[in-house]
């Protein structure tokens, strides 16, 4: 029979001709990749530039189409001005979630149609969620403002540092803060939204969770689990939602956790790619972060619950042609509550392991060059730091890893393992501690890393090529 493949990743376009790089057999897939964050007040601004208060610009943007050349707006300064601003967002939020469409518009300017559709598009978005709460919230601080269309000498516009919480209901723990870029225009004495615009990345800082801006979006509420995906891949969002309980229920049963369905699924095109590695330009095909509220500044405080991320490169047919890549991030919901505890290799070796079963890695067929690489690769577990530099080997290497151990002592002696390093994370102890993993392999399969890395490897060499 034709044995599944191990693939490597480039980029493509959902809808468009295939230009991933298989290493073997037919149809395209990626890797899938999980993990998340860790909450704390010292993270960096989700998606924020830094803030600062200026009484006249220190540089202008060149007019859009539409906007008057030569007519500079001027830039309003002052608490008055943010006051009047917090006061129409807080009846944009209302509107929001008392699901008053005409109130919601009312708070944008109308002289810029294409910003007009762009805030239809986000209120019907929202309109599809439960929502447990909505609301805005805005600092003194001001950035240089956007352009805003026909925004004259006497129509002030102004930049706040804003920071939106959404809680879907019952999919998420808590509000999810989003810092959005949206720049005020004062029109016959009213403030409005003038303009609103992706915030850029900042590097190093994962971005939050936002599917609902951007282009429409299709729903499918199954309570605990809510999946989103673009309006235009019809039928999709069910078929997910179809998908992520299946593997729920496959992967509890054979790592004999509890089931865990409280999830967000974002397969939309609304927000970038996932890198997978540091490498190169490689993506995730999904990947399960944790998500979290920020306070004013733009940090991140309490967790907010979890998302799956699903690479919005891949095609339709790719997301329901392949169960297995959602397996292996159901397994990072499913031990969620051991997140930031376990070493890289033990945490995505679970889940590889989970998504190829009832396969092995002998099982598995790779390229010869793929194989040539695994072989050469350092015979030792891949920790964090070297995890990415050359994932599709260390997928494999962690996969073999899991599986020796889980075939030696079964799901009771590996949830006994992460227990133990939940313990020692709360200790104060690294999951990549040498010390640690030693004494706990010790403990709980007597056996030694070393014996690990044999057994490992062993599977690898089994690789069919």
């Amino acid at each position: 029979m034709r044995l599944p493949r191990v693939p490597t990743t480039a980029p493509r376009r959902r809808g468009r001709a295939p230009v991933l790089v298989l290493v073997v057999g037919l149809g395209p897939a990626l890797v899938a990749c999980g993990g998340a964050g860790a909450p704390g007040g010292a993270g960096g601004p989700g998606g924020a530039e830094a803030p600062g208060s200026s009484s006249s610009p220190a540089a202008t943007a060149s007019p859009e189409p539409g906007t008057s050349p030569g007519v500079s707006p001027s830039y309003e300064v002052g608490g008055a001005a943010r006051a009047a601003v917090d006061t129409m967002l807080a009846r944009r939020a209302q509107a929001v979630r008392e699901r008053d469409e005409a109130a919601f518009l009312a708070t944008v300017d109308d002289r810029d149609p294409r910003l007009v559709a762009q805030q239809r598009t986000l209120y019907a978005n929202l309109a599809q969620l439960r929502l447990a709460r909505y609301d805005y919230e805005t600092t003194a601080d001001q950035l240089l403002p956007d352009p805003v269309r026909r925004a004259g000498p006497r129509e002030p516009v102004v930049r706040f540092q804003t920071i939106e919480r959404t809680q879907v209901a019952d999919a998420l723990t808590g509000a999810v803060g989003n810092v959005v870029r949206m720049t005020y225009v004062r029109r016959a004495g009213q403030w409005l939204v003038g303009r609103e615009t992706a915030p850029e990345p900042v590097a190093g800082v994962p971005g939050q969770l936002r599917p609902w801006f951007g282009g429409p979006v299709d729903v499918a509420d199954r309570g605990t689990l809510v999946v989103l995906t673009d309006a235009a891949d019809a039928g999709l969002a069910d078929d997910l939602a179809d998908i992520v309980e299946d593997a729920v229920t496959a992967d509890a049963a054979l790592l004999q956790v509890e089931p865990d369905r409280q999830v967000l699924v974002d397969a939309t095109g609304n927000g970038p790619a996932v890198r997978l590695n540091t490498v190169d330009e490689e993506e995730a095909a999904a990947i399960y972060t944790g998500v979290f509220d920020l306070d004013a500044q733009g940090h991140r405080t309490t967790s907010s619950g979890g998302t799956i991320r699903i690479n919005p490169d891949l095609t339709a047919a790719e997301l329901t042609g392949d169960p297995g890549l959602l397996r292996h991030e159901v397994v990072h919901l499913l031990l969620r509550r051991y997140t930031g505890a376990l070493p890289m290799w033990l945490s995505e070796g679970t889940a590889e392991y989970a998504r190829w079963y009832p396969l092995t890695t002998s099982d598995l067929r790779v390229a010869p060059e793929l194989w040539r690489r695994v072989q050469a690769a350092p015979r030792q577990l891949p920790g964090a730091g070297v995890f990415q530099l050359d994932p599709a080997v260390n997928y494999l290497v962690s996969q073999a890893a899991a599986q020796h151990l889980l075939a030696r002592g079964g799901p009771v002696a590996l949830r006994s393992l992460l227990e133990g390093y939940r313990t020692g994370a709360a200790a104060g102890t690294g999951p990549e501690d040498g010390d640690l993993t030693d004494r706990l392999l010790d403990d709980v399969y007597d056996t030694t890393e070393a014996e690990v890395v044999d057994g490992a490897w062993d599977a690898l060499g089994r690789l069919d090529r």
